[in-house]
């Protein structure tokens, strides 16, 4: 019986593990020092909340082009591509704020071409995987990247909150330009694309009819109506953790660090324990009671009366994102043949991004037109009638 850890057998792939979870720690890093730099130069709950949906929103605009292309041209040559154009956005965002450029808006406009470069990068990413491991080991290398991922969000915020408080988040916006430098050193030395990956020409109309073939598929349609729900609902802790953590933990970057990194540690530790989930529960109940968990601990999270519980809470939740996430992406991947599964991951990409940008902004949006408790009982409500509804969408076909 696999092991979540026996991908790591594999050379190419151990080494990416190593590689993707650092580059993901300076990610994170990255992501702690924008939320405060934001936080320092605005108090506006919108402006906030944005900075999550100018992350994610260039999904629409740029994961299905991804997609296409990844399908398309050589994955070492295009991931190369894709970790230099983020590259230079964090090496223009250091520079700003080392010379006291950054404004709302601007930090706004450099994590919108972030999250473009990150739209591009994830589908072949994704397809890159599938060329490390055989298809046996490809639900554990999934869940094995998410746990990898999941580790990054429980050190980089730690770290990074650090180096904040001690040198400021110009420090930290370099060291993430550099983690996208080892992305590319891998793939130019380290990793051997497989000849049948790549095409001989860029052909649109083939290319479309391949989405077209993906999205007729009923239970994918599913798994997009499932991921939809509870990441729509489960943005909120995203969109309005500095203000929450406030509210909770007290003032300071500690108290948010905290925050975050409890959500990672959550993530890891659902990691771990999902191989042994998934043998006793269904996709279709795990994705159930997840939506389920997560509509009781938004609730709680408006009751918690002391720290120790708040952190409770927020590892809770780590568990459900992750939990719902990797099963999501495993569907998928394993749904669709090689030449249609970086297209397939897009559109996932899209409606995942998509949710989350939406709802950061809708709850954003909602906080400041009343209060943070109530955009919460809201999301609660919402996450518990979805769970009820999501009874209806089967994606069981899916992991066949």
């Amino acid at each position: 019986m696999a092991s979540t850890f026996t991908p790591l057998r594999h050379r190419t792939f151990r080494y990416f593990w190593i590689v993707n979870m650092t580059s993901n720690i300076g990610t994170w890093m990255h992501i702690v020092a924008a939320a405060w730099l934001m936080t320092s130069i605005t108090s506006s709950p919108t402006l906030i909340a944005l900075l999550q949906t100018a992350l994610t929103l260039p999904v629409f605009f740029f994961s299905i082009p991804g997609g296409m292309l990844a399908d398309i041209f050589s994955l070492k040559k295009f991931l190369c591509f894709t970790q230099a154009w983020m590259a230079l956005a964090a090496c223009t965002l250091t520079f700003m704020t080392v010379f006291h450029l950054v404004t709302p808006w601007s930090l706004l406009g450099i994590t919108f071409l972030l999250g473009s470069g990150a739209a591009l990068n994830i589908p072949a990413m994704q397809t890159a995987i599938t060329t490390m491991v055989p298809v046996d080991d490809l639900k554990e290398a999934s869940t094995l990247n998410s746990i990898g991922f999941n580790t990054a969000r429980v050190v980089g915020p730690a770290l990074g909150g650090f180096l904040v408080a001690l040198c400021g988040p110009a420090l930290v916006f370099m060291i993430d330009t550099i983690s996208f430098l080892g992305v590319i050193f891998f793939f130019l030395w380290l990793y051997q694309q497989p000849q049948r990956r790549c095409s001989s020409g860029f052909d649109i109309k083939k290319s479309f009819s391949g989405f077209s073939k993906i999205i007729t598929l009923h239970h994918f349609k599913n798994i997009l109506k499932k991921t939809s729900s509870f990441f729509f609902c489960a943005s909120i802790i995203w969109a309005l953790s500095p203000i929450i953590a406030k509210a909770q933990l007290g003032e300071g970057i500690t108290s948010y660090t905290h925050f975050v990194t409890c959500l990672g540690l959550g993530a890891v530790l659902g990691g771990l324990s999902l191989t042994t989930l998934r043998s006793r529960l269904s996709d279709e109940k795990l994705t159930f009671s997840v939506l389920l968990l997560l509509s009781f601990l938004l609730s709680a999270l408006l009751f918690s009366k002391n720290h120790f519980m708040t952190y409770g809470i927020l590892i809770f939740i780590g568990f459900t994102w992750i939990s719902s996430s990797s099963t999501f992406v495993t569907a998928v991947l394993k749904t669709f043949p090689d030449h249609l599964k970086s297209r397939a991951f897009a559109l996932y990409w899209v409606c995942f991004n998509g949710s989350v940008a939406l709802g950061s902004a809708a709850w954003g949006k909602l906080a400041s037109l009343s209060t943070v408790p109530t955009a919460l009982l809201v999301c609660s409500t919402l996450a518990f009638l979805s769970a009820l509804l999501s009874l209806k969408w089967k994606i069981e076909e899916a992991g066949d």
